[in-house]
């Protein structure tokens, strides 16, 4: 029996469908265009473009009505007009008004997942005897949010939130377990990577429209070593991780391409982590890196019914590229010019550099620019004149000609 050679979609007229506030947006408001992004461990945005603004009447109509209003809530749903599917759900956070020369003016709405009231306020927190999960799941819920969220198996004497936004605390914790935070249409799911029953097959040659991908062995392992103090017996302990069990795209063996790049073991030095914690750290640093192996993009006609955590067949792209891939990423791009394409995103689940920014100390809420990293002093007086324990130290490479700063440890 040949191959099939379609995509799993109506063949009839398919459109994008604007709901706001439960009611579709009239057809006489024009869509020029449309982008909903979704991707592992972000917060799922759609863009929206109208036109709107008349210079004859100096005025922009669609932006005055209340229609477009930020806070309200926004569904857009794709697919066949009998029958379409839901390819985000969030709310209205913004909006833009772009005048051109040559082009109609617009009205640009920006929309995030509910899951964005997460992300504005940075906060700490202490938990109690509680696994991941159930942290997670608090914080969820306070926000008003519900999730589909996998059993972690570390229960925590303590855990400590400091200094950052609820959806980056809940995005390391689930790394730290091997979990994908995903946003899917109006739903929010943290899972293991499994790769399950394909809902599309893409094929060179008949459905792919445009592929990119690659292959990098240079950071498989062979074996991910953690190494924690333990206080009790004042000695280092090494944990060794289980393998994962995630099958890798295409035909290379990660564990050849380990042996080759002369890897033998993956050190994760950290301060205290019991047994069990340092298993599933170690697990969830490997599982990582086997994702990773191959990343790329395929773009396809649209296709509503993919979402970040699906999994996809591609097929007639070279031995390295064939087979089941997971869906770690997905955009939709619609405008009236190229229709409805669907860009699908696999690997690439490493956090990113804005990510680990975001979880430094936030510095910049000082009144002076940050002063970073191992300073070399020297201390010029121990009596501090006003009893407050302080030494007073010179920093020869901020200025060596004076006798320097009153200090102490908070």
């Amino acid at each position: 029996m040949p191959a099939e050679r379609t995509l799993p979609i109506a063949a009839e007229h398919r459109e994008f469908t604007v709901k706001v506030d439960g009611q579709a947006v009239p057809k006489e408001h024009a869509m020029q265009a449309a982008s909903i992004t979704a991707a592992v461990n972000h917060v799922a945005t759609a863009r929206l473009t109208y036109v709107d603004g008349t210079a004859g009447e100096g005025d922009f109509p669609l932006s005055n009505l209340d229609l477009f209003k930020p806070g309200a809530s926004v569904e857009i749903l794709a697919g066949a007009g009998g029958d379409p599917a839901l390819v985000f759900k969030g709310i209205v956070t913004g909006q833009r008004l772009k005048v051109r020369e040559a082009s109609a003016p617009t009205l640009v709405v920006e929309c995030r997942h509910a899951a964005s009231r997460l992300t504005g306020v940075r906060r700490s927190a202490n938990f109690f005897e509680q696994t991941d999960a159930d942290a997670i799941n608090a914080l969820l819920s306070a926000a008003g949010l519900q999730a589909d969220v996998d059993s972690t198996s570390v229960t925590h004497a303590q855990l400590v939130q400091h200094d950052c936004t609820d959806w980056d605390f809940i995005v390391t914790r689930a790394a730290a377990n091997g979990l994908l935070v995903c946003t899917r249409g109006a739903d929010l799911a943290l899972k293991k990577p499994v790769l399950g029953s394909p809902v599309a097959d893409l094929r060179y040659g008949a459905t792919i429209l445009a592929f990119d991908a690659e292959v990098d062995g240079r950071l498989q392992t062979a074996a991910v070593q953690v190494r924690s103090w333990a206080a009790a017996d004042q000695q280092v302990k090494p944990t060794d991780a289980e393998a994962p069990a995630f099958t890798t795209l295409g035909n290379l063996d990660a564990d050849a391409l380990a042996e080759d790049a002369g890897s033998e073991a993956q050190l994760q030095p950290h301060a205290a982590l019991d047994e069990g914690e340092a298993a599933a750290l170690g697990t969830a640093l490997w599982q990582q890196t086997r994702i990773d192996l191959a990343c790329g993009r395929v773009q396809c006609v649209g296709m509503a019914t993919v979402l970040p955590g699906d999994t996809v067949t591609l097929s007639g792209v070279g031995a390295r590229f064939s087979g089941d891939a997971l869906v770690t990423g997905v955009r939709q791009e619609f405008d009236t010019t190229q229709g409805w394409k669907t860009h699908l995103q696999f690997g690439g689940t490493a956090p990113d550099a804005a990510l680990r920014d975001r979880l430094q100390l936030n510095r910049t809420a000082t009144l002076l620019a940050p002063v970073a990293g191992l300073q070399s002093g020297v201390v010029t007086d121990i009596e501090d004149p006003i009893g407050e324990f302080r030494v007073r130290v010179r920093l020869p490479l901020v200025n060596d000609g004076d006798d320097g700063l009153w200090a102490r440890v908070a």
